[in-house]
């Protein structure tokens, strides 16, 4: 098993900035039996130029008009050879015995995933993902319904449960990866390597930090797989758990952003969903205070100037 050839899929759009210390990332796996699919999603910038530059075998670009990373995936996937499949976005870094680790621990499951450190501007250096997010092993469709526990970056999984199960979702605005999981933990179990092993890049413009525009994402998801054609339409005493904490995360970022009347409001709904959670309370005094203690921050700037 250890032998097998890995496709590693990178989807790329316009990721200049950061592309080369993800594919050196890859390249200098202690597993070298890989093959690395770069789909540049409709690049207006120099990422194929950069791409270009690797005289590597290993490495095949493929090209597609800008459709989403999602779209880019299944691309890749359709491309690959690969018995196991790895993704890892153009901004995010894997150390380097990521693949032999996986596959040393959990190449007996059709997939797995570990744990990853925070990269980039918003958190303190080397924070760890499970400092936010428990992670799980086995069946884990009722934790994964709560939460999106699972990091793409970090995810091996075996070609033939994504091609058994159609890839990602392109017809989803966002999202893809969390409704691909549940379609995967609903008939597999899932190995947790429990290491850092990826440096998952957070920066203040990804798009996961606009949740005005995700946390709509969020709710639409949950209601249609607690819907009656859902994979949970059996496990509806977990919905309003699963709305709530996607509240809850949805507040905590737009706190971090200074999103502070977004971040109240979405502790409001998670106290809606969850008023038996003493956490909601907690969480929703203190944004109000944050809110309160901005307001005036800013009207005294205000007349100050």
């Amino acid at each position: 098993m250890n032998e097998a050839l890995v496709s590693v899929i990178i989807p790329a759009f316009n990721s200049e900035k950061y592309i080369t210390e993800c594919i050196d990332s890859v390249l200098t796996q202690t597993y070298q039996n890989i093959e690395i699919i770069i789909v540049n999603d409709g690049s207006t910038d120099n990422t194929v130029d950069i791409v270009s530059e690797y005289k590597n075998d290993q490495i095949k670009l493929f090209h597609q008009k800008n459709s989403g990373a999602a779209a880019a995936r299944n691309h890749g996937i359709k491309q690959a050879s690969g018995v196991w499949i790895a993704f890892i976005d153009a901004d995010d870094i894997w150390l380097p015995d990521k693949l032999q680790k996986q596959l040393k621990h959990c190449a007996n499951q059709g997939w797995s995933h570990t744990d990853m450190f925070f990269h980039g501007d918003v958190y303190p250096k080397h924070t760890k993902n499970t400092a936010f997010t428990s992670k799980h092993s086995g069946f884990i469709l009722k934790n994964l319904l709560i939460e999106n526990s699972i990091g793409t970056s970090s995810v091996l999984i075996k070609k033939e449960i994504l091609q058994e199960l159609g890839g990602f979702n392109t017809d989803l605005r966002a999202l893809q990866d969390w409704e691909l999981w549940l379609r995967v933990a609903e008939k597999h179990q899932v190995c947790y390597f429990d290491e850092p092993l990826v440096y998952y890049r957070v920066h203040s413009s990804s798009v996961s930090r606009n949740v005005r525009k995700t946390l709509p994402c969020h709710l639409n998801l949950i209601d249609s797989t607690f819907s009656q054609q859902g994979i949970a339409r059996h496990l509806q005493e977990l919905k309003h758990e699963a709305l709530s904490r996607s509240c809850q995360i949805c507040s905590q970022i737009a706190e971090q952003e200074d999103d502070y009347l977004f971040s109240c409001s979405c502790a409001i709904k998670s106290l809606r969903y969850q008023p038996q959670d003493t956490s909601n309370y907690s969480r929703l005094i203190k944004i109000i205070i944050k809110t309160i203690v901005s307001f005036f921050r800013n009207s005294h700037k205000s007349k100050a100037l």
